[in-house]
């Protein structure tokens, strides 16, 4: 997750973000809001946000009969009851234009309980109040599952992550050879693609804007209006007497605008442990230094400058800063499937004794906390591979169902 900007303000000044919107074609904001006769309307119409340590965005379209070009600005209503710069900051987005443009809230997290507070938005149009909305930020903790919609039946996926969130678009890659364009805000697949048996499924990750996944022993970057993948690296390839030796790369980390790759390859019917890093910016790949306790992993989590590898209830930390692993692994339980890490948090679910539970690992204390979301089953299938975060819930991802379901570990 990338650093939420910090805003100094005064604190009897309001934040401005200034907006001049533009045109975006497939952009992650959901589908146009084409019902606007005049005036300016927000895209999303759940206006309510989870206490989380996030940024979301806010898409709008303008529209006006008269077609003239207009300035549209936003600031905080002293109306809020959450307070600006401590519980969310209203951050400035790049310039967009006349027709659709985005404001970002970045919400933080704290460990009181607040319940529900209102975050007051003043939208103006060339410098006239026009209206305001009122956006939810509620901390009060889910003790069920939430079910928010049917979905397209998809496959199951590899360890990793599989599933990523841009705005309010979900990209999620499955082992049925397909890859998915989810639009969460209307609940409706915008786009599927096939891919073919032979493709090698790698975990998929977010950088600077962009989707990557490493796959077929390359780097690539996702078309997200086509799905179609380009390659962008491809790494050294060390080779045997007989043939080229293949990466199973088991875990992906974005830091610092490196890619770390850890995994292993099989070399004369032995596997052997494999460390890499790419520096995005320099192009260039490196080789890490080996892991002392070779095994095979399920998950990951990035919290700070460490990749945590867990496995078994421990888990071996690397310290991208120095290049060293810890010497000997630490007690880390996580659950089953792959975290998704928040601020200090890795959540992930799991089930047992045919209840279905929300785990909260603290990366900070190396603590696991669990709270039962579900007492039953329900018909729903269990083989979940990872989660992802949006509007600050937890989501199920990646399993085999048709349910699309979430939680969140409040602060009560």
């Amino acid at each position: 997750m990338n650093p939420i900007a910090q805003i100094k303000n005064n604190s009897n000044r309001l934040l401005i973000a200034m907006v001049v919107s533009s045109i975006i074609s497939g952009c992650g904001g959901g589908n146009s809001d084409s019902t606007i006769e005049d005036g300016v309307a927000l895209r999303d119409s759940d206006l309510t946000l989870y206490e989380n340590e996030y940024q979301h965005r806010f898409w709008y379209d303008v529209k006006y009969k008269d077609d003239k070009n207009r300035q549209i600005t936003f600031k905080v209503s002293e109306q809020s009851t959450a307070k600006n710069g401590e519980d969310f900051e209203l951050t400035s987005s790049r310039s967009t234009s006349n027709n659709s443009g985005y404001f970002t809230l970045a919400i933080h997290d704290d460990d009181r309980f607040e319940g529900k507070q209102t975050i007051v938005i003043d939208i103006m149009v060339d410098g006239q109040f026009i209206r305001e909305e009122t956006i939810t930020l509620d901390d009060t903790n889910s003790t069920s599952l939430t079910d928010h919609a049917a979905i397209e039946k998809r496959g199951a996926v590899g360890h990793g992550e599989t599933t990523v969130v841009i705005d309010d678009t979900m990209y999620e890659l499955s082992f049925n050879y397909a890859l998915f364009k989810y639009d969460l805000l209307t609940h409706k697949t915008v786009k599927k693609r096939e891919i073919t048996s032979n493709t090698s499924i790698g975990s998929v990750y977010q950088y600077d804007g962009d989707i990557f996944s490493y796959r077929n022993d390359k780097i690539q970057r996702l078309n997200t209006d086509s799905l179609l993948w380009e390659i962008i690296s491809t790494p050294p390839s060390p080779t045997n007497e007989m043939n080229p030796v293949g990466y199973a790369i088991q875990s992906t980390q974005v830091i610092n605008d490196k890619l770390y790759l850890f995994g292993y390859q099989n070399v004369q019917d032995e596997q052997k442990p494999i460390n890499f890093c790419y520096d995005f910016q320099h192009k260039k790949w490196k080789e890490l230094s080996n892991r002392p306790h070779f095994n095979t992993f399920a998950q990951s989590a990035q919290f700070g400058n460490d990749v945590y590898l867990f496995r078994n209830g421990q888990a071996m930390i690397y310290n991208t800063s120095k290049d060293e692993w810890s010497t000997d692994p630490v007690e880390a339980k996580i659950g089953t499937t792959q975290p998704h890490v928040v601020g200090k948090y890795a959540y992930n679910f799991f089930v047992e004794d045919n209840a279905a539970y929300l785990s909260r690992f603290n990366l900070e204390k190396r603590t696991q906390e669990v709270q039962q979301v579900s007492n039953s089953q329900g018909g729903i299938s269990w083989d979940i591979k990872g989660t992802f975060m949006y509007k600050g819930r937890i989501y199920l991802a990646n399993n085999e169902d048709t349910r699309l379901l979430s939680a969140y570990w409040g602060d009560n």
